[in-house]
């Protein structure tokens, strides 16, 4: 259990980082910045000209210019759609499975401590207590992780009855330690051994997991799109720079062409 534990943890940090990264504002907002402050030098140089040669309209720097301002409204769209498809399947992809894994993982560990303290056979001990601390950060309740799975669970779906079961099972429990404490060891282990509860509380939160939200088939026909989207973008924006540079050397090249 601590090596699963551990694994799961190691893997949900790295799944929180790397969405983290993907969703952050500053390399946006670093982008849109030097994009804004690009197409006001465009301007500026634009009106310097116009101001020294009389021309009001020079179509180099204007091209230069509307191409930085397509590159940087396809630049924040593309960022704002991607961060948003991110954030939603986050909220209805990971998260949930988080939900589920948590709370199987602390149920789990509720048996072992369950079946420890009657293995100890000394009474009330420290896995006892193990299992109420297990017991209370499942739930059901405000903010415990069945809470969460009930939440993550489609409406009339078969996690309407995961609180439920974790009360039945929590009552049985409450049983076999009365048995155990009144000295009938061996009727609480009989118990324990026929796994009570567990294998019902187990199945309703596996079966309140929605697996038809994101059906395979429709994962495996967006998911190419997605690195298409990039890289169209990434060409988009090397075209649009070509374009800003040609624009600018096509427009100062007809200026100085005046003084010749």
């Amino acid at each position: 259990m601590p090596a699963a534990s551990d694994i799961y943890a190691r893997e949900s940090a790295q799944l929180t980082s790397a969405s983290a990264q993907a969703t952050g504002l500053p390399l946006i907002v670093i982008a849109v910045v030097a994009e804004l402050g690009l197409c006001y030098v465009l301007f500026r140089s634009s009106r310097w000209l116009s101001r020294h040669t009389h021309r009001v309209v020079n179509y180099g720097l204007l091209l230069a210019t509307v191409a930085g301002l397509v590159s940087l409204a396809w630049l924040a769209g593309a960022f704002l759609v991607g961060r948003g498809d991110l954030l939603h399947a986050q909220q209805q992809g990971s998260a949930p499975v988080q939900a589920f894994a948590r709370a199987e993982v602390a149920a789990l560990q509720a048996h072992a401590d369950e079946s420890l303290t009657l293995i100890d056979n000394s009474g009330d001990d420290s896995y006892q207590q193990d299992y109420l601390a297990q017991q209370k950060l499942l739930g059901p309740g405000p903010g415990t992780l069945l809470a969460a799975v009930q939440e993550a669970a489609e409406n009339g779906g078969p996690g309407r009855d995961v609180g439920a079961e974790a009360r039945a099972w929590y009552q049985a429990h409450a049983a076999l330690r009365a048995k155990d404490d009144a000295g009938s060891h061996a009727d609480a282990v009989a118990s324990a051994q026929s796994g009570g509860r567990l294998h019902q509380l187990r199945p309703a939160v596996h079966d309140a997991q929605p697996r038809d939200r994101y059906p395979p088939g429709r994962l495996r026909h967006q998911c190419p799109q997605r690195p298409g989207r990039v890289h169209r973008l990434a060409v988009g924006m090397i075209v649009a720079s070509l374009v800003m540079v040609a624009g600018c050397a096509w427009g100062l090249s007809r200026r100085l062409a005046e003084y010749r």
